[in-house]
């Protein structure tokens, strides 16, 4: 049975596609349509979506009633390519809220004429929403021109009304534009405006962070959450950044006390920063520092995700991956954008993707925002039908075709860190998963020549007692770790020298990725639980028996983070290929059931640690082998955090390190292949 969200959904998809290809589509209608989806998510009283109708009716009369198809221009850049409308899902613990922010005025019009209206328009959808006239008179005196100040050339509007929908609860979020003046005056007038409404307690602790937090980010405009009745909560202001690194984003939450929010900024610059580099560019952040009506602070920084991401798909999925990790509704990112007719997301391009916040309240909770422009490319009437994904078996045997194929001189590259791209390393880990999936489903790989020329160049490039990540780096236990596992998946003898270094690099049965007295960094010679998974597997592989890991995480509780790997399923995954997998705990499946994999690297994690040809472990595979590209390789997935601080848990820091790719997708690969070999599901 259809649902009534479904229902309208699908009308919001209709009834755009017959107005965009009749050609007389506007703004309002396509959005219109789309809040109709919205509404129907959440039902609400009727006198509550009555007055979300009128609200949004109100504010954009004019700025929407305009050709849907664009060009959009005479008013302000909300999105990209002007349109001056924007959808935002915020989901927290329990669910998802959503709102927009709109602009109001017709086009071209000057910015202080506009500013009238809005002002007017806001008292009344103020009155509509229940509440009294709100104090923005005096608000906009303190932030805008003053009588006979010039206005700045370059502003195209002096303010931009946000609406936030809760339950039958309909909020105004009025924004004012600050980007005038020298970085000094802005401060100067965000702290005028908290003085002017008696918050100089609030006052005294911005006075004093913004000297450490002021370098590298300018103050661009300011935000007040209007209350009934006709007061103000939140006081928010928006600080664009510079080009600089994550590291910038450290003295914000230093200075605030948002120290304990680190780990969930972290992770979200795992899943949805830029890899490769931790320069970002200009713009690429806005923090949010916001003072709340009792006078604490609280930060929220959005990310300018479609800067250096590949499209709306992969924004939504690691999105709801962030979701997952920190807590939140799973899925409820999901559900509301199909209400506005997004059930496809576009892989190739950020269509309606603008950017992923990450709000940290006071008390400690949590939220992500997600904004985006309203849809406005219909669906065809007959969409084109998707190519059925080959089978299990196909995927595999065409992912081991393609590995072999991608080598070059014997062995394989993949990576690019700053000390080069890595040959070691990836031809061991490599030649270990194909061993792996020839075990689980024997192909004949024993006797194909690239096998045989890839462990002579394996065994010939070990330059000391064990092996590295390259020809310009030492020797490290995870490089030596697979290049045995390697060896002994093809039944070749590993170097006694070899199994010693190893060996040497345990502590109390943990392992380290450098012994102490060759590691380029000191503190990449501690404990690492990524290396230890691996190092142990490698050490049973070749006959030594080690005593039981004497601090195991308990997987029923947490899943134990990784020190190199960016995905939290990494450790537990290595253990379930060894002797002794991880135990099925009730704790660990039911964690598993709902975890939100991001990427084929991690999908093929978690499809290492499901109940065996059970319905998710299928499904999993499905969405793996769906991923496949036509040559047989996977999309690069595979981040790898570079650590770089000093911190023994970089995943609770926010400026641990960069994150980088396996750009040629062959690490990705090897480990999906290798997955649905070992998944024991039959070919379908």
């Amino acid at each position: 049975m259809i649902t009534r969200v479904e229902a309208w959904a699908e009308l919001s998809r209709a009834s755009t596609a017959v107005l965009v290809r009749a050609g007389g589509a506007t703004l309002r209608a396509c959005i219109e349509a789309q809040l109709e989806g919205l509404l129907a998510l959440a039902p609400q009283s009727q006198a509550a979506a009555a007055r979300v109708r009128a609200i949004l009716y109100l504010l954009g009369a004019e700025s929407l009633d305009r050709p849907a198809r664009g060009p959009f221009e005479g008013l302000s850049f909300i999105n990209a390519d002007g349109v001056p409308f924007q959808w935002v899902v915020r989901v927290g613990a329990t669910g998802a809220d959503w709102g927009f922010l709109s602009e109001t005025g017709r086009p071209f019009t000057p910015a202080p004429e506009r500013l009238r209206l809005t002002l007017g328009r806001v008292a009344t959808a103020s009155r509509v929403a229940g509440d009294a006239p709100s104090p923005l008179d005096r608000i906009a005196e303190i932030l805008c021109p003053t009588p006979g100040e010039p206005w700045p050339e370059h502003w195209r509007s002096a303010a931009w009304i946000g609406v936030a929908v809760g339950g039958d609860t309909v909020r105004l979020k009025p924004y004012f534009n600050l980007n005038r003046g020298h970085a000094r005056d802005r401060w100067l007038r965000f702290g005028r405006l908290l003085k002017a409404f008696g918050r100089e307690r609030a006052l005294a602790q911005v006075c004093r962070l913004s000297g450490p937090c002021s370098p590298g980010f300018w103050p661009v405009g300011l935000a007040v959450d209007l209350t009934p009745p006709g007061g103000v909560g939140r006081i928010k202001a928006y600080f664009r950044s510079e080009a600089v690194g994550a590291a910038g984003l450290t003295p914000w939450y230093d200075a605030c006390g948002s120290q304990g929010s680190a780990e969930a900024v972290r992770a979200m610059l795992d899943l949805l920063g830029q890899t490769g580099t931790d320069r970002y560019p200009a713009g690429a952040f806005v923090v949010s520092l916001e003072v709340h009506a009792d006078e604490r602070l609280s930060l929220k920084t959005d990310l300018a995700v479609t800067r250096w991401m590949s499209g709306d798909a992969e924004v939504i999925e690691a999105a709801e991956a962030l979701a997952g990790r920190l807590g939140l509704a799973t899925g409820a990112l999901t559900r509301t954008l199909g209400a506005l007719g997004v059930d496809q997301p576009d892989p190739a391009g950020c269509a309606i993707a603008r950017f992923v916040g990450l709000g940290c309240e006071p008390d400690g909770q949590a939220h992500l925002n997600v904004y985006v422009s309203p849809p406005r490319v219909a669906s065809p009437a007959h969409p084109r039908r998707r190519a059925r994904p080959p089978s299990i078996h196909a995927a595999v045997e065409g992912g081991v075709a393609a590995l072999l194929a991608a080598r070059s001189d014997g062995h394989w590259t993949d990576f690019r860190l700053p000390v080069g791209v890595s040959d070691r390393w990836v031809t061991a880990y490599l030649l270990a998963r194909l061993a792996g999936a020839e075990r689980a489903r024997p192909m004949g790989l024993a006797r194909h020549p690239a096998i045989g020329e890839g462990l002579d160049w394996l065994e010939a490039a070990r330059g000391g007692a064990g092996w590295s990540y390259n020809g310009a780096t030492p020797d490290d236990a995870d490089s030596t770790a697979w290049a045995l596992l390697a060896l002994r998946g093809w039944e070749r003898s590993p170097p006694a020298a070899a199994v010693e270094f190893l060996q040497g690099c345990l502590r109390d049965g943990q392992a380290m990725t450098y012994p102490a007295e060759a590691t380029p960094r000191t503190f990449w010679s501690a404990p690492a639980p990524d290396v230890t998974a691996v190092a142990r597997r490698a050490l049973a592989a070749c006959g030594i028996e080690l005593a039981a890991d004497p601090s195991p995480a308990d997987p029923g509780s947490a899943f134990p983070q990784a020190f190199w790997w960016v995905t939290p399923l990494y450790v537990l995954a290595a253990g379930a290929e060894g002797d002794a997998p991880v135990p099925p705990t009730p704790g660990l499946r039911a964690r598993l059931a709902g975890f939100r994999a991001h990427g084929a690297f991690e999908r093929a994690q978690l499809l290492r640690l499901l109940t065996p040809r059970g319905p998710a472990a299928r499904v999993c595979a499905r969405s793996l082998v769906a991923e496949q590209a036509p040559g047989g390789l996977w999309p690069p997935s595979a981040r790898l955090r570079l650590v770089m601080s000093q911190a023994p848990e970089p995943w609770r820091e926010i400026a641990s390190g960069s994150v980088f790719l396996d750009e040629r997708g062959l690490f990705t690969t090897a480990t999906a292949l290798a997955a649905l070999a070992a998944s024991g599901l039959a070919d379908s």
